[in-house]
């Protein structure tokens, strides 16, 4: 028995020259003692088209960020996870060595036991 992809993505030209994306759902059936193919069209060019909008926007943010002359940091869970290059060159450490340690690490020992909490 031929084995074959039962869903997948697939472009089309319409008459008025315009490109859709369609995603196509198959099934082998047995049709009056015959095994035929059942196949479902979906029209995906809408959920393509926000996904390339998405994907440009965060290039555009990421170009934004990373070339910023203020610092920017992200933390998560005690650990920071991105520093863009003008953090790295006020720090005075490489990115890599900011993003491989716990943020802590970097502040002042006085001001890292610092707590707003007090007894």
């Amino acid at each position: 028995m031929k084995t074959f992809r039962q869903n997948y993505e697939l472009s089309i030209i319409r008459k008025d020259g315009k490109i859709r994306y369609l995603e196509v759902f198959r099934k082998q059936v047995l049709w009056n003692g015959e095994m035929q193919f059942q196949a479902l069209y979906a029209d995906i060019t809408e959920r393509k088209q926000a996904e390339k909008n998405l994907q440009e926007s965060e290039e555009r943010y990421r170009i934004v960020v990373e070339n910023a002359h203020e610092a920017i940091i992200i933390t998560q869970d005690m650990k920071l996870v991105f520093a863009n290059r003008a953090a790295a060159e006020q720090i005075g450490y490489s990115k890599k060595t900011l993003t491989s340690g716990v943020f802590t690490s970097f502040i002042l020992p006085m001001i890292a036991g610092w707590s707003p909490i007090t007894a």
